[in-house]
C-alpha cells in the first residue's frame, strides 16, 4: 500500500495475504473411493494442466517482446501452469478491488498471471510456470525477466484517467456492482482533454457525444447497444432467441483484461447485440459471438465451473472510431446486471485499467 512491489510465484494456493480473493482450482483432484481403496493416490498434476495461456495485455511491458499466446514450455508435456487462479465471475463470487488478468490457462476461467493494484503498491500473481524445468523455455525466461524490470518501475502501466459519468442513473448502477463513485455530468460536459473519460449509457445522444470527444480530444465508451447503433457508419442486429458475446480483438489498453470468458453469463448476458456493420476507420477492440439461446448451453467443465460451449463468431461488440481529436469507443455491453457477477467484474476491469 506504501508503494511497495511484490511478484507472487505459484503456491499450492491462494496466499491469505493477497488482498484481492481470486478464485483458485488445485490440479490435486480427488479419486473415486474404490480407487483409492486399491491404493491410488490424489495426484493428477500429470493429467490437469495448461498448454497454452492466452495473453489478455498484448502491449503490456511483461509482455515485451513476446508474440502471442505462450504455448509448450515443459519439455516433456508442454505445460505452462497446472495449479492456477480462477475468474472470480466463473464460481458466481466478486472480487471487490483494483485488479486485472493479464493471462490466462487452456480453460477459460483460469488466470495465469494477474495484476493487483493496492494504493500506492504493486502486486504480480504468476501461477506461470517461470521457475523449474518449465522455467527454462525462453518465453518463460523472458516472461520473467520483464516481471522483475517492470516491478522495479516507478510508474505502473496503467492509465490515469478522470473518469466522467453521464447521468447520476448510470453512476448509481456503477457503483452498486463496483463500489466504485465516480464524478458524474448531468450533461456532455463542456470541458475535457485527453486524460478524461466519459462513460455513457442509454438515453445519451450520439451527436453530443462526437462532438465532445472531436472537440475535447478525450474518449467517450459507450455501454449502450441502442445508442451505439445510432452513430454514423454503425448497425446492429438484435434478434430474438438469439445469446451475444464477445472475445478479444486488437489490442487495446481500456479493454486489458476482458475476454470470452468475461461475457458467459449465459442466465444475465452483459452484450446485448452484435455489430454488423462499421466505418473502415474503426478498430475492432472486442468481436462479437452469438448462438441459438437454446444451444448456448453451459457445460460442466471438470471443476465445477461452466460456460458457454457454443457461441459462433457475429460481427463485433466494441469499436473504436476516431473523430477529431478524440475517440468513441462503441459497445454493444451493457453490464449493469445488479445479480451478475460477470457484469461486476467487466465494469472492474474497465474502471481498474482506466486507473480508479
Amino acid at each position: 500500500a506504501q508503494g511497495g512491489r511484490i511478484l507472487c510465484l505459484a503456491q499450492p494456493q491462494l496466499p491469505a495475504w493477497v488482498p484481492v480473493r481470486l478464485g483458485f482450482w488445485s490440479t490435486v483432484r480427488g479419486i473415486p473411493e474404490a480407487f483409492a481403496e486399491g491404493g491410488w493416490q490424489d495426484r493428477w498434476r500429470e493429467i490437469y494442466y495448461s498448454r497454452h495461456a492466452p495473453i489478455y495485455a498484448p502491449g503490456h511491458p511483461v509482455f515485451r517482446g513476446l508474440h502471442g499466446d505462450l504455448r509448450w514450455w515443459q519439455p516433456s508435456d508442454g505445460r505452462v501452469s497446472d495449479d492456477s487462479l480462477a475468474r472470480p465471475a466463473a464460481t458466481g463470487a466478486v472480487a471487490p478491488g483494483a485488479w486485472r488478468a493479464l493471462a490466462g490457462g487452456t480453460r477459460r476461467e483460469s488466470i495465469g498471471l494477474a495484476e493487483v493494484f493496492v494504493d500506492r503498491g504493486l502486486l504480480l500473481l504468476c501461477w506461470l510456470q517461470v521457475d523449474g524445468e518449465a522455467g527454462e523455455n525462453p518465453e518463460a525466461r523472458r516472461l520473467l525477466a520483464n516481471s522483475l524490470t517492470y516491478l522495479a518501475q516507478e510508474t505502473p502501466a496503467r492509465a490515469d484517467l478522470r473518469v466522467v459519468v453521464l447521468r447520476a442513473d448510470l453512476a448509481r448502477q456503477i457503483e452498486r456492482l463496483t463500489g466504485a463513485r465516480l464524478a458524474v455530468s448531468k450533461g456532455v460536459p463542456t470541458v475535457g482533454d485527453a486524460r478524461t473519460l466519459l462513460l455513457a449509457g442509454a438515453g445519451a445522444k450520439a451527436a453530443d457525444l462526437l462532438a465532445w470527444a472531436a472537440r475535447t480530444g478525450g474518449t467517450a465508451l459507450v455501454l449502450s447497444a441502442e445508442v451505439s447503433g445510432s452513430l454514423p457508419g454503425l448497425t446492429i442486429e438484435r434478434r430474438d432467441g438469439v445469446t451475444y458475446g464477445a472475445c478479444r480483438g486488437e489490442d487495446h489498453p481500456l479493454f486489458w483484461g476482458l475476454a470470452s470468458c468475461s461475457f458467459e453469463d449465459l442466465e444475465r448476458p452483459a452484450v446485448t447485440a452484435a455489430f454488423t456493420t462499421w466505418p473502415e476507420t474503426a478498430r475492432v477492440l472486442l468481436r462479437g459471438r452469438r448462438a441459438p439461446t437454446p444451444l448456448a448451453t453451459r457445460g460442466n467443465l471438470d471443476i465445477g465451473f461452466g460456460g458457454a460451449i457454443a457461441l459462433d463468431e457475429a460481427g463485433a461488440a466494441a469499436v473504436r472510431l476516431p473523430v477529431g481529436k478524440g475517440t468513441v469507443i462503441a459497445t454493444t455491453i451493457e453490464p449493469f446486471d445488479p445479480e451478475s457477477p460477470h457484469s461486476a467484474e467487466i465494469l472492474g476491469h474497465l474502471l481498474t485499467n482506466a486507473g480508479v
